[in-house]
């Protein structure tokens, strides 16, 4: 009796294991994920809304997310315990390159791309931190939002970063 039930928990380490590893991403992998990600919601700019807390400067907030404070130029949001920094130059339109030529720079960036088509300019840079953490920075024209975002956000945390900074950049033409 005891033997069945050995292998039977035997059979669910190794299927606990198997899903484990199957599930596990590389750094190379995921930044490129987080890429193609940032590329195709850049192409596919279907406008998400507006739906910030602050009236005096409409743009798109996932959920979750809230905003901690705001003057002309920058915003902070939270979301549970992420900070999101964004600046927005009003003066730049959405085809404007100039976060871009800054954000290339660095060259630590384990990534730094950047897309276009007739309307607007953006880019993903992806910065090491620390051990599995990451600097994340999207920018489209004159916004940038950059953040401090673990392994396993930066595929999400570059959709919706890209979402806001999209959101806003039409404002300022």
């Amino acid at each position: 009796m005891k033997r069945p039930t050995l292998l039977v928990i035997l059979a669910l380490v190794i299927f606990i294991v198997g899903l484990t590893i199957s599930e596990y991403k590389s750094e190379k992998t995921i930044i490129q994920d987080a890429r193609k990600i940032a590329e195709r919601t850049f192409k596919n700019a279907a406008n998400e809304g507006e739906n910030s807390e602050k009236a005096d400067l409409p743009f798109y907030l996932p959920k979750g997310f809230h905003v901690t404070e705001q003057d002309k130029n920058n915003i902070i949001l939270e979301n549970k315990e992420q900070t999101f920094l964004i600046f927005n130059n009003g003066l730049e339109s959405a085809d404007s390159e100039l976060n871009y030529t800054a954000a290339a720079r660095n060259e630590d960036a384990l990534l730094i791309e950047s897309f276009q088509d007739k309307e607007k300019f953006g880019y993903i840079r992806i910065v090491p931190d620390e051990e599995n953490h990451y600097e994340l920075q999207v920018g489209v024209g004159g916004v940038k939002i950059t953040t401090f975002t673990p392994k396993t956000n930066l595929e999400n945390d570059a959709r919706e970063l890209m979402k806001i900074a999209l959101s806003l950049a039409f404002q300022n033409e």
